[in-house]
Order: structure tokens, then C-alpha cells, then sequence
């Protein structure tokens, strides 16, 4: 099974706090997190999809390393988030009985993947807006072979999503969001104990990352990178420790 990443740098098709706020070192920590996650009970591989800006560093960086396969983005979309949708590819489709996951590089892991990977209540898993539970966001995206020919059909009619936008910028959220809608899915994680908002569940205190959740993504400012340092969740970051671990 894949778990999805894409590294691009990023021109003004995007906000200022996402342009150009990833690297190699994004994806390596990602890697890192992945290791809390038995191959015994679910192994995966990581696939990152990457833009010419990045691909040289990349092939460099972890061209050689175990689980981690690096693919060329074809430029399907109009650039920014429309990039993620490449995901769904019919190259990149999970094999019949399994679920890839599509994941942001704003994204610390620190717990195993296995519940979430072997969800499979919808043929696309979404979990809840941490603002507005009622209706799903995409901090992570899990998905058959079934969804991923939905997202693309989709994606594909959308003209590169061209004409599908949130303030102003190219939203794979909102396309989304929109088959959600149309296809009436459950949410995956409906009570958001696994996978946790930096915003809502560790600045607000709502939960103790320490002990919850396998996961905390971050949306608009501020990015891990940002993060104190030397604070423990900047450690696990950093490091792919377990709290326990530091």
C-alpha cells in the first residue's frame, strides 16, 4: 500500500504561507514518521510525486532509499494544490483490495497508520474540518481503486481544475469536498481521535497529542518548521521519535 506525498515548489498560484515552504527534508521526516507503522501489520511504501525544481534533489536525497519511490509530475492541473490530485493517477491506482493515502507534507506522524489504512467504509476516506466537523476536509485522503477512478474522472472534467478554486487558488479540497457531497461517503475518523488539527486539538489544548491521535497536520501558518525549537513535538518531528522515545 502508497502513502502519497507531493513536493513541488510552488509560484503565486498560492497563498505565501505554502509557497515554497517545502523541501527533500519534508519528505524525509515524513519517512521517518512512517516507521511507527509495523510492515508486519500494513507495509507501505512511500511514493512523492515531484516537480522539475525538485527532482534532481530529490533522486539525490532518497533516490536510493528503502520503501521511498520517487515519481515525475505530469502537470495534468494548473499548478498548486491541483498537483495532490495527481495522486490518483491510473498509473499510481491501488491494486483490487487495497487503499493508498494521500498525505500533506505539513503532516507529523507519531503513531501507526493501520487503522486508517485499513478503513474502508467509501471507496475516497475523508475526515472532518476541525472548524466545521459537519462536512470534511483532506488532511489525509485514503482511496480504493474505485475512488481513485472517481477522483480523476472528476479531476480530469474539471479542465485541471481550473475552474475549481478557495480564495482564490486551485482547491483540491473543494473538488473533493464536492464528490463527498455528491456521493453521500461517511467520514473516516468521524470523532477526529487519529487524526488531529495542530490549530484546533494542540494549540487549543482540545487533546493531548502525547497520548492521542497517530497524527497532527498543520493548515495555514504555522508549518512544523515553524515550531520552537527543542519542543518535544518539534523533537518527534525532527528526530521520527515517539514521545516516549525522547
Amino acid at each position: 500500500m502508497d502513502v502519497i506525498t507531493c513536493l513541488w515548489h510552488g509560484g503565486p498560484e498560492l497563498p505565501p504561507y505554502s509557497r515554497g515552504r517545502y523541501n527533500v527534508e519534508h519528505v524525509a521526516r515524513l519517512g521517518l514518521g512512517l516507521q511507527h507503522t509495523p510492515p508486519e501489520e500494513c507495509p507501505l511504501r512511500l511514493v512523492v510525486l515531484v516537480d522539475h525544481f525538485y527532482h534532481e534533489a530529490a533522486q539525490q536525497a532518497l533516490g536510493q532509499a528503502s520503501g521511498v519511490h520517487i515519481v515525475p509530475l505530469d502537470g495534468h492541473g494548473v499548478g498548486g494544490w491541483s498537483n495532490m490530485l495527481e495522486a490518483f493517477r491510473p498509473d499510481l491506482a491501488p491494486e483490487d483490495g487495497e487503499r493508498n493515502m494521500l498525505i500533506g507534507l505539513d503532516t507529523i506522524l507519531t503513531g501507526s497508520l493501520s487503522e486508517l489504512m485499513s478503513w474502508a467504509e467509501a471507496p475516497v476516506g475523508l475526515p472532518p474540518d476541525p472548524f466545521h466537523p459537519e462536512r470534511p476536509c483532506n488532511a489525509i485522503t485514503t482511496f480504493d481503486r474505485e475512488g481513485a477512478e472517481l477522483v480523476w474522472g472528476a479531476f480530469k472534467a474539471s479542465n485541471g481544475m481550473k475552474n475549481v478554486s478557495y480564495k482564490g487558488a486551485p482547491s483540491e479540497m473543494i473538488l473533493l469536498r464536492s464528490l463527498w457531497e455528491e456521493h453521500a461517503w461517511p467520514m473516516i475518523d468521524p470523532a477526529g481521535e487519529a487524526c488531529l488539527s495542530y490549530k484546533m486539538d494542540v494549540q487549543h489544548k482540545r487533546r493531548d497529542w502525547r497520548e492521542e491521535g497517530v497524527m497532527i497536520y498543520f493548515h495555514g501558518r504555522p508549518k512544523p518548521q515553524d515550531l520552537v525549537e527543542g519542543s518535544e513535538l518539534k523533537k518527534v518531528w525532527e528526530t521520527g521519535h515517539r514521545i516516549e522515545e525522547l
